[in-house]
């Protein structure tokens, strides 16, 4: 059973293009993009030309307001042009991530919870700094449009493999991200998600996520135990989430989100 894998930087125009032309040569039958479950109602209106982008997907909690993920979109993200090609062709379309509800719980009761020994230090380098600085870029920014966002050299299918194989170098290499803790659960959901699919007998499976994830969710035979084990010490949630579409702007795109 086929998974494909399409690593890619949110509202990444060069990813969005690839991304396209990639489900277009796989066909698949089951479409997942980077987010929780609570957004794939919301993911099904994409397309409808009453929804038009920039737009975001707001999270909330229904007893704290205040309390909110938002899951932003236009033209050229990457997951609305797979869940456009997706609602336009029948093919189904999930998100997967950690709940919403999980992850508003431990926003509000327990913000610490995902924290390492590591995972606080300010001046922890940017794990693709350390590619950039090998091809003598000023950043990882710069490097990464070079390479992928603006190189119309690549095919859509060595695009991703060349995404796949430099995220798998860096992870391989035991380069840490301040965000290792929180990913660990994150991806063994993600994880989880595709094995669903997988026992739902869907054969040719495409995965849009943040290109970092990508080389964690090839491997699902060794994790099969472990995940659900990790997952089991996540804080248990009552949040009750609403989810609602709201209005974007281009320039609020690189603001923290849900991503």
């Amino acid at each position: 059973m086929p998974i494909h894998l399409l690593g890619i930087r949110h509202h990444g125009v060069g990813s969005a293009k690839n991304v396209l032309s990639r489900l277009k040569a796989i066909q698949p039958d089951i479409i997942f993009v980077e987010g929780p479950p609570e957004i794939m109602d919301a993911l099904k209106l994409i397309g409808q030309k009453e929804l038009k982008p920039p737009v975001a997907i707001m999270l909330y909690d229904q007893n704290n307001p205040k309390s909110a993920i938002f899951y932003p979109f236009t033209t050229f993200s990457p997951e609305w042009v797979a869940a456009k090609f997706a609602n336009k062709n029948n093919i189904p379309i999930r998100s997967l991530d950690l709940s919403a509800a999980t992850s508003l719980h431990i926003k509000e009761n327990a913000p610490d919870f995902f924290n390492t020994d590591n995972s606080n230090s300010t001046n922890q380098k940017d794990p693709l700094s350390y590619l950039s600085d090998l091809a003598g870029f000023e950043n990882s920014e710069k490097w990464w449009d070079f390479s992928f966002e603006n190189n119309p050299t690549h095919f859509a299918n060595a695009h991703f493999d060349a995404v796949f194989d430099a995220m798998s170098a860096l992870r391989t290499n035991n380069i840490s991200s301040i965000l290792d803790n929180e990913n660990s659960y994150r991806e063994a959901n993600m994880r989880q998600l595709i094995r669903i699919a997988q026992n739902e007998m869907y054969l040719n499976i495409a995965v849009v996520c943040g290109a970092w994830h990508a080389p964690s969710l090839i491997d699902l035979d060794n994790t099969y135990k472990s995940d659900p084990k990790l997952l089991k010490s996540l804080p248990k949630s009552k949040v009750k989430v609403s989810c609602t579409w709201i209005p974007w702007t281009n320039d609020r795109l690189s603001m923290q989100s849900g991503y």
